[in-house]
């Protein structure tokens, strides 16, 4: 049968939510493929059926029962608290794709429909890809955005002895709480990878329980990266790259047991400024460079079931000659131990030799 030129108004919005669903595993993957951070976020994604708030469990002291004996000594029995747990909140984040009826009236055809409707798709994506990536490397200290996501730089903050609440823990008044930190003192060569080497033994301390307990992963900016890569062309040290990472078209480049990613949106953290401020995000530029050393197995993007960037139907409202597809998000990223994780920060942005 041929197609008409013209859909009856069931017809078209059938077109137009079937279209948009089968679209929807691409749209997903471009968003977060778009994203240098998410790459390696979504590799740490869990899902929650349910809750008003996120709980993760902290184990923060030791057990002190376990001691050398012999013969009939006793066993120490007395009870032992060493857990506790960090809440964070649900954050909300939604878009929407409309198409107007003078649109529908332009665009007639199946294909005509279904070409606009991805252009439509092309914006949003990237829309929706500048404001996750956005709120990933923004800029927050002193408290949680209380809408946003709650961004790398205040889970890894450059200054953890000031008195500020993470996971709804006071970070000054529990050391255990408190994330690895440098401050760049060098404008070499060999002091930039001294100062690597330092902040990476330092996330490395102490026991995993069972996991890495090494960074697997330095996001940084591309000053940091491009400082990086100067220094080991400078003594001929080997660089090795990390293909799965390059291939996506993203840093690669590995320090230890770490790849370092380079993002545009990670922010200027001695500055406290990030791309964001900017408007058009195009002008921002650094004074100083910036790494976050992570270790990606105590950092997870948490999403509410159902609520992973879903595509809700086409539907028109009681005022509108038009359509709307909303799109809704509902998730945070959580950190479950901050002593393994570390911002090398006020780096110049340039090292010459």
């Amino acid at each position: 049968m041929a197609v008409p030129s013209t859909l009856s108004t069931l017809e078209y919005g059938t077109l137009l939510t079937t279209t948009l669903f089968n679209y929807r595993n691409q749209f997903y993957d471009n968003i977060y493929n778009a994203i240098p951070g998410f790459v390696m976020m979504r590799n740490r994604k869990r899902t929650e059926e349910g809750g008003e708030r996120i709980q993760v469990p902290l184990g923060y002291a030791k057990n002190t029962t376990f001691k050398s004996m012999a013969g009939y000594d006793p066993v120490d029995t007395t009870p032992q608290d060493p857990l506790t747990s960090a809440f964070y909140e649900f954050k909300e984040f939604a878009g929407s794709i409309g198409i107007s009826r003078d649109e529908e009236n332009k665009n007639r055809g199946k294909y005509a429909i279904i070409n606009m409707l991805k252009a439509k798709v092309l914006s949003a994506e990237m829309s929706a890809s500048e404001g996750l990536a956005g709120q990933m490397g923004a800029y927050v200290v002193a408290a949680s955005p209380s809408l946003d996501l709650d961004p790398i730089p205040f889970l890894i903050q450059i200054d953890p002895t000031q008195s500020y609440s993470v996971g709804n823990i006071n970070q000054s008044t529990y050391s255990w709480w408190q994330n690895q930190y440098k401050e760049a003192a060098t404008a070499s060569f060999a002091g930039l990878i001294a100062e690597m080497r330092h902040l990476y033994n330092q996330c490395s301390k102490g026991g995993g329980g069972g996991k890495r307990s090494e960074p697997d992963w330095i996001w940084c900016c591309q000053n940091y990266y491009e400082n990086y890569e100067a220094a080991c062309t400078d003594k001929t040290r080997i660089l090795k790259y990390d293909d799965t990472v390059a291939n996506l078209g993203f840093g690669g480049a590995k320090y230890k047991n770490a790849v370092l990613t380079w993002d545009e949106y990670v922010p200027d953290a001695y500055l406290a400024t990030s791309v964001m401020d900017s408007d058009p995000i195009e002008s921002y530029t650094r004074t100083y460079a910036t790494g976050y050393f992570l270790n990606t197995e105590f950092l997870e993007y948490v999403v509410m079931a159902g609520s992973d960037l879903d595509l809700g139907p086409f539907v028109r409202p009681e005022n509108q000659l038009a359509r709307t597809a909303l799109i809704y998000n509902q998730a945070n990223f959580v950190c479950s131990n901050r002593r393994k994780q570390g911002v090398h920060h006020k780096m110049t942005a340039g090292i010459a030799a």
